[in-house]
């Protein structure tokens, strides 16, 4: 019998055997693994026409759900349809106003490569922004990028570590007798 979430049917009389139910088993072993997989977010965005101005917020979304940003950034994208002359342009990415990783575009590049030391876990309502390099670049125009968070199946989500920070305030009263 499959070790995943289902057994055989059994109701007293009849018995089904793994070997009766070996492919509807197998079909849906692989839909549970599927449910259990890593699904993808995609915050879209882009910035058309003139240049940008130094530290502008190009954008700021809500997160609605438990999700992370990879190690890397992997599968996101940005690109520029007229690059930076000047010399390199940073973009920041921000969690609650933190820098969490950067995306720099080299002069005469479209695309840019992305930076994010290690993962970056979202909650729901944290703040996922996006900010244009300062000093702006005069030349730098046209921006689009796509930036790829994941929702961790239920096995990553426990084993993740966080910081929480709590404040405590906390009230005496004496009462004293006449």
């Amino acid at each position: 019998m499959s070790d995943k979430y289902h057994t055989a049917f059994v109701d007293g009389t009849t018995e089904y055997k793994e070997s009766d139910m070996g492919a509807p088993l197998g079909e849906l072993d692989q839909a549970i693994d599927d449910l259990h997989g890593f699904k993808k977010y995609d915050f879209m965005g882009q910035y058309l026409g003139s240049a940008l101005n130094s530290g502008a917020l190009m954008m700021r979304g809500v997160i609605s759900r438990y999700v992370a940003l990879k190690a890397g950034a992997p599968d996101s994208e940005i690109y520029v349809g007229t690059p930076p002359t000047d010399g390199p342009a940073t973009f920041i990415i921000r969690r609650n106003g933190s820098n969490v990783g950067t995306i720099l575009v080299n002069p005469g590049h479209p695309r840019g490569a992305f930076t994010v030391a290690s993962d970056v876990v979202f909650y729901h309502s944290d703040l996922l922004e996006l900010i244009a390099p300062n000093p702006a670049d005069a030349s730098l125009q046209d921006v689009s990028w796509n930036i790829v968070l994941t929702r961790p199946d239920q096995d990553d989500m426990s084993s993740t570590s966080t910081t929480t920070s709590t404040s405590t305030s906390t009230t005496s009263t004496t009462t004293t007798g006449a």
